[in-house]
């Protein structure tokens, strides 16, 4: 809670009537409540069993996301970017038939489909993944809540993806936030409703089709980005706006995604895996944007995205070093380029032939920030790195206009903080052969509400910062090259 000035004119304001101007309140239109199916896939999807029916179960929103929806049948040829669905349940079958199993490592690994479980924890999911012999990001026993019905959508190779993992469910898992003036309230495990899970599953399966569409060709070219595809990893989360400022709001849930991109190499000469990362989120904040509101002779506004802490360290100290992290800190640009570039000679292992003659590191791309400011606060403390950015968005502000109530005409702020906003950065790590590989990627919103006043041109101004605990936070394991077939 801020008070922008302290001083107060009661005595003038006694005669002042704030509701005596013709200032209507500028609130935004309600939210739809259903799916809006935005994004959809033009394809088959296979399912080995029904899924739950019951309310706020995500699944039924991704599986209306296929243009055909049919039973798997054994021998059914399947196209590339098709889904096969199956749930927890499945899973002591699959191990049991050697037949579907083999079709199940077919599709894996050979066919490019994309395989979706419905239910089931971490220890569940890598067990499947200890069954196709594959990479699993997550951290086993890194649950969040017993009660939800998540869905892991996960893939092999794709025409420009490594593996695609991302891991969806209808709860908030974000925090409430508590003693703040203004703003009512606590802990808790929320449920989104049909529309949130709907923008969930959009990000997912944009993500999804970006990494189904062909590559370009490497011609001949030693870069690392050419050579292979990078591994695809998904963190999401929502919150649900507690009332702030007499503003009930729509009741309905920002949207969070966090996703890192991996391209890896192994040095034989260093006995050093090395990392191209990609770390970049997207922050759907409309839904808490209310618009302007009249409270107790103030001029309420919000709720506005202020800032987006973005980090990435390993979870315990493991000889990491960073040789490269971008963007810089800006000054009052409009867009950034964050480019890395690093040098890997002598033999080289990536998916696929050693290389003897070295590789090239390298990733550049250009972000357009209008009112954004980047801050660029990586500790490159070698052996316990910190990666991390701060992207500050412009905030809304007031000025004295005696036509508006309580006097106050909002300026507003960054346009993307009332909207979308969607940035990366890029950083090239090491880590030793033979360390603990687990790491902590981690993006923390900031969402404001704001209360003016500009009675006779004195400005008074509040703000309640309604996620200070709220975090996107995903834990899991960096991928290693495979040396068993060298």
């Amino acid at each position: 809670m801020i008070l922008a000035i302290a001083a107060s004119c009661n005595d003038d304001k006694d005669g002042y009537d704030p509701d005596n101007v013709n200032d209507p309140e500028k609130l935004t239109d309600p939210l739809p409540t259903s799916d809006q199916l935005a994004v959809t896939h033009n394809n088959t999807l296979y399912y080995l069993s029904f899924w739950s029916k019951e309310d706020h179960a995500i699944s039924d929103n991704m599986i209306n996301r296929y243009k055909k929806v049919v039973p798997y049948v054994p021998g059914t040829k399947m196209e590339i970017g098709d889904a096969f669905f199956f749930t927890q349940q499945d899973i002591a079958r699959i191990q049991s038939e050697a037949d579907l199993l083999a079709d199940f490592k077919d599709m894996f690994h050979k066919q490019s489909i994309v395989m979706m479980m419905e239910g089931g924890t971490n220890e569940d999911f890598n067990t499947v993944c200890t069954l196709l012999d594959c990479y699993n990001p997550y951290v086993k026993g890194d649950d969040s809540h017993s009660d939800e019905l998540p869905l892991w959508v996960f893939s092999g190779p794709l025409p420009s993806a490594s593996g695609f993992y991302s891991k969806l469910n209808a709860r908030s898992t974000a925090t409430r936030t508590k003693g703040v003036k203004g703003a009512e309230g606590e802990k808790s495990v929320q449920t989104i409703n049909e529309y949130g899970q709907g923008i969930h599953c959009d990000m997912t399966s944009q993500s999804l089709q970006r990494a189904l569409e062909p590559k370009a060709p490497s011609n001949g070219s030693s870069d690392l980005k050419n050579l292979i595809s990078a591994y695809i990893v998904i963190g999401q989360d929502s919150f649900i706006p507690p009332p702030v400022y007499g503003q009930e709001g729509k009741g309905a849930a920002d949207n969070f995604q966090l996703e890192a991109k991996i391209w890896t190499a192994y040095s034989k000469d260093r006995k050093e895996h090395f990392y191209l990362v990609n770390l970049g989120f997207i922050a759907y904040v409309e839904p808490s944007f209310y618009g302007e509101w009249h409270y107790e002779g103030w001029k309420g506004y919000g709720l506005c995205l202020t800032n987006v802490n973005l980090e990435f360290a390993p979870l315990f100290p493991n000889g990491a070093i960073i040789h490269a992290h971008s963007p810089q800190t800006t000054e009052r640009q409009s867009s950034y380029t964050s480019s890395v570039s690093f040098e890997l000679g002598g033999n080289v292992s990536v998916t696929g032939p050693e290389i003897s003659g070295g590789i090239s590191i390298s990733n550049s791309h250009t972000e357009t920030i209008n009112d954004i400011e980047v801050i660029n606060r990586t500790n490159p403390d070698q052996g316990s790195p910190l990666l991390r950015w701060q992207f500050n968005f412009r905030e809304p502000s007031s000025h004295f206009n005696m036509f508006c109530y309580a006097s106050s005409a909002v300026n507003g702020g960054a346009k993307a903080g009332i909207s979308t906003s969607s940035l990366s950065t890029d950083f090239i790590i090491s880590v030793p052969d033979g360390a603990n590989n687990a790491w902590t990627a981690e993006m923390s919103p900031t969402l404001k509400a704001y209360i003016f006043e500009d009675l006779f041109g004195i400005h008074h101004q509040q703000e309640a910062d309604l996620t200070g605990y709220v975090r996107i936070f995903c834990l899991f394991n960096l991928p290693t090259v495979d040396l068993k077939d060298e």
